[in-house]
């Protein structure tokens, strides 16, 4: 038996080598390939890096080289050299790349058309932004009525001749009457605020500097913001640096006076990391902050309007109250209840899909909060906003899709479920005082659509389009 397996085993070993010795029949030749190449591969000078053997880190005992940490310095000239060899390798190349001309026309062609915002009111006005075709940055127009002549406000393509000055941040006063700005240049996280006059379009004299995000909001008189800065950096502050920074501190500017005679209103000096950032709650008593160092958990402080208002803005540091200080979860301000005792906010606490709970002033404690609007067990709440007083508007993703839906404020209930289709709601605007909202909608089958809904006839919803925005492909 034993010698039938081995008779078995060699001869189909055999038979293997004799396959490979036939493919299709055609003996297999035992030369090597007669191809050979008929152009010569291109050869390219790579440009020398240095390779910087002084620079080693200790981690837990083990040390870790950092050859070419000399290139994180962007403002060095060797950096500089290097780059320029990279580019003057590289550019010649993809100029000459087949197809390139023709995939560059396709994407022209795919992205000229007119794109507008949501309308934001303010007073009588409606602010928006409208980017025609191939402009490089969006314009801002301003509207007296929502059905108005739209009217140039500002234009940030006449600001730089390479297009690359961007608006990254806005909010008109309460009244409509001045226009707050963040300009960024070339792709920067640093920005400068500026104010426009509405009325005339001229800008005020004076420029906020040493912002990436500054969180502007306006105090109820309009004569002024809250703003969010860091200290003077040592160096380039354009976005080429790469230390971090650090002390972030929330100021109020007063409209006409240089940024020098800020009043600081918030700082953590023993939690230099933190960013932060404020808002006045609804009802205009209290200064909500925010503080955090990720993206997963947030803090809240608060502090009285009352006694900021009455030093006419010029209290420093007033004394900040804790109220969600554990750090453990994510919690978002929406609004306040009618007596002023409870600021709702949307949390992942206790909730991964989101709830909105509310949380008494006197009385943070999380045994003691309420729940206006329990975890969905499926739809995630992505944000939530108030309107016309009473209404709650939600937004919910549900199967890769929005939900959006007019709930009662008091407490929870659905009122109407809008029907946007199948698409996703890109933007929306509308406050509590007002009883219009807008927002956006679009799919992978049209680009997008505005529209507006009016609740000042109770329940009665009933969306209108208030622009389509089209493209050749529509």
């Amino acid at each position: 038996m034993e010698l039938m397996r081995v008779s078995l085993l060699l001869l189909l070993i055999l038979s293997i080598a004799i396959r490979f010795q036939y493919v299709n029949g055609i003996p297999r030749t035992k030369t090597k390939s007669n191809f050979r190449p008929t152009v010569k591969p291109p050869t390219y000078g790579y440009p020398n890096v240095r390779r910087d053997e002084s620079i080693v880190d200790n981690y837990f005992g083990v040390e870790i080289h950092d050859y070419y940490r000399w290139l994180e310095d962007p403002d060095s000239n060797e950096t500089a050299a290097f780059v320029r060899s990279q580019n003057h390798l590289t550019v010649p190349y993809l100029e000459k790349a087949n197809g390139r001309n023709v995939i560059k026309k396709r994407l022209e062609s795919n992205l000229d058309y007119t794109k507008y915002t949501v309308p934001v009111k303010r007073g009588n006005r409606y602010f928006s932004f409208l980017k025609t075709g191939l402009q490089n940055q969006a314009v801002v127009y301003v509207q007296n009525g929502v059905d108005g002549e739209r009217i140039e406000l500002l234009d940030p393509n006449i600001l730089a001749e390479d297009g690359t000055v961007a608006i990254t941040e806005v909010n008109p006063s309460d009244d409509g009457e001045i226009y707050a700005y963040a300009l960024s240049s070339k792709g920067s996280d640093w920005v400068t605020v500026h104010f426009k006059n509405v009325t005339s379009g001229e800008d005020f004299p004076e420029i906020l500097n040493y912002s990436k995000w500054p969180g502007i909001e306006w105090n109820k008189e309009n004569t002024g913001i809250f703003y969010s800065s860091y200290p003077k950096p040592n160096g380039t502050a354009d976005g080429s640096e790469t230390t971090s920074n650090e002390n972030m501190k929330i100021y109020f500017h007063r409209i006409g006076t240089k940024q020098e005679e800020d009043t600081l209103i918030v700082e953590f000096p023993n939690f230099p990391k933190r960013t932060i950032g404020c808002e006045i709650s609804k009802d205009g008593n209290y200064l909500i902050v925010e503080a955090s160092e990720g993206l997963l958990t947030n803090l809240v402080y608060y502090t009285e309007m009352k006694s900021i208002v009455e030093s006419e803005y010029r209290l420093q540091t007033p004394q900040l109250k804790p109220l969600l200080v554990n750090d453990d979860a994510k919690y978002d301000y929406i609004t306040s209840s009618d007596d002023g005792e409870v600021l709702y906010f949307r949390t992942n606490n206790g909730a991964p899909n989101y709830r909105i709970i509310g949380v008494y002033l006197d009385n943070s404690n999380e045994r003691y909060w309420s729940t206006l609007l329990p975890e969905n067990s499926k739809d995630v709440l992505s944000w939530a906003a108030v309107i016309n007083t009473d209404k709650l508007i939600t937004c919910y993703i549900r199967d890769v899709k929005s939900i959006l839906e007019v709930r009662r404020l008091r407490d929870g209930s659905l009122v109407k479920e809008i029907d946007i289709g199948v698409g996703t709601v890109g933007s929306f605007a509308g406050r509590k005082q007002d009883s219009q909202f807008f927002y956006s909608v679009s799919s992978f089958l049209y680009p997008g659509k505005i529209f507006s809904v009016d609740l000042q006839n109770g329940n009665i919803i009933e969306p209108k389009i208030l622009c389509r925005i089209h493209s050749e492909r529509n």
